[in-house]
């Protein structure tokens, strides 16, 4: 957002002079700091667009005229970075400090990206950063490793192997990239189409400049997020021009094509996204893995086997969205991320069944082994995946039990058969239950061996 308005109001400033848009245009690029490290590298693209005016560009009474407001609009930038440095919450040792320190901490910020990894290709990391719409290689569908490090969401792509775009965007942007490239080399003739050539080359040099820098730490959605907009411009760019060019032949009968044609393509980008990001993205045992895995078998156990009525506590660390996804919106359902937060004995005196999610992590051992000592009627099992290793436990699950008077009963025996290992998790998680009764003496619990 702060790169799009940075960029319309420089141009529009370009074009009038006024100073209120070369105020505006600071405003937008000095604010752009604050959101993510990758704008950084916009007004690098600013400063190459304006060399480049000064030496091939001296047209324009504006053009002539601007260099006080273009000043203005910088320091206007400046101010503002100033301040969000000195605002910046830590150091670069994540620990505070003065002024000088914090600021240092804003100016390293995002560095770690080319740090924690000695052994990456920068070429390679250029190339596959350009052709990110096109191709990402499984070689960047991790995590970490000591070539590149992931954001935590560009994994699920490489792994399903699918490219992130649409086949419709990446093929239109693709050759309206080529586009502004080729019309950003002509001489443009005539005030409209001086102003198109302006736009195209600011958009383009944007696109190079976080390419250039950002792109350096690899092909990363999150880290390269800044780029979209230029991405759908530059479809948009040529989409424009083909249909315009179309359009001369015989305009009557080409605006209906043109409007069934751009149906046909918003169809196909429409289904081909569906396709990647729900059929084969969102259903991917590798992808699923990789982000979110816990949350994801706990999200998919309680959608299955918890009734929606039932009043269930999900004690948890991370991927609170996930499991919201996964459950959908259950009125009787509660998150539960610090355990401390639980009043439990006032949970064991409701007069309702109560089921207790808990995940295996050492925040929550001492919350389960109080619920087992305290309600040793309560009715436990501790889920394991059979697909990675059905022997490290993932979450246990504890329910007390109450009949319809509010009195502790016993599990009912038509849900679950007593025996050491029963396959009881649905198709979807197709994980292992070990089925504990919970007894006077609260049994050893490994919790934190098998999280994640």
């Amino acid at each position: 957002l702060f790169a799009v308005a940075a960029c319309g109001f420089f141009l529009k400033a370009l074009e009038t002079g006024r100073w209120r848009d070369h105020l505006a245009w600071g405003a937008a690029l000095g604010l752009g700091f604050w959101t993510y490290t990758a704008f950084r590298a916009i007004p690098l693209a600013f400063g190459t667009f304006l060399l480049l005016r000064r030496f091939f560009d001296r047209e324009g009474a504006a053009g002539r005229r601007a260099p006080r407001q273009l000043l203005a609009g910088a320091a206007g930038a400046a101010l503002c970075l100033a301040l969000l440095m000195a605002w910046s919450p830590v150091g670069p040792d994540g620990k505070d400090g003065g002024v000088v320190h914090r600021a240092l901490g804003f100016v390293e910020r995002g560095a770690y990206a080319t740090v924690v990894t000695p052994q990456a290709s920068r070429v390679l990391n250029l190339l596959f950063s350009l052709t990110l719409i096109n191709y990402f290689p499984a070689r960047y569908a991790v995590i970490q490793s000591p070539t590149f490090i992931s954001d935590g969401v560009s994994p699920v792509y490489g792994l399903a192997g699918c490219e992130p775009e649409t086949i419709v965007v990446a093929a239109l942007a693709t050759l309206g990239l080529l586009y502004a490239g080729w019309r950003a080399l002509s001489k443009a003739e005539g005030r409209a189409a001086r102003r198109r050539h302006t736009a195209g080359t600011l958009v383009l040099l944007c696109y190079l400049a976080v390419i250039l820098t950002v792109g350096l730490a690899g092909p990363s959605l999150t880290r390269l997020l800044v780029n979209l907009p230029w991405i759908c411009l530059f479809a948009a760019l040529f989409t424009s021009r083909l249909f315009a060019a179309v359009a001369a032949i015989r305009r009557p009968l080409t605006a209906w094509a043109g409007a069934a044609a751009i149906a046909g393509i918003v169809s196909l980008a429409c289904a081909d996204g569906y396709g990647r990001h729900f059929l084969r993205a969102g259903r991917s045992d590798q992808a699923m893995q990789h982000f979110g895995p816990t949350q994801t078998i706990m999200g998919m156990f309680v959608r299955s086997e918890v009734p929606p009525d039932r009043l269930t506590y999900v004690l948890h660390t991370l991927r609170v969205d996930a499991l919201k996804y996964l459950i959908g919106d259950r009125p009787a359902l509660h998150l539960v991320t610090d355990p401390r937060h639980l009043d439990l004995d006032s949970i064991i005196r409701m007069p309702r069944t109560v089921t207790f999610i808990v995940e295996n992590a050492r925040p929550f051992a001492e919350a389960l082994r109080y619920l087992i000592t305290r309600y040793p009627q309560g009715d436990m099992t501790q889920i394991a995946d059979a697909r990675f290793d059905p022997d490290t436990i993932i979450f246990y699950t504890f329910t007390l039990w109450k009949d319809a008077s509010g009195q502790p009963m016993s599990p009912p025996g038509a849900r679950f058969e007593v025996s050491p290992r029963v396959e009881a998790v649905p198709a979807a998680a197709r994980g292992t239950v070990r089925r504990n009764r919970a007894g006077t003496r609260a049994p050893h619990l490994a919790l934190g061996r098998g999280a994640r």
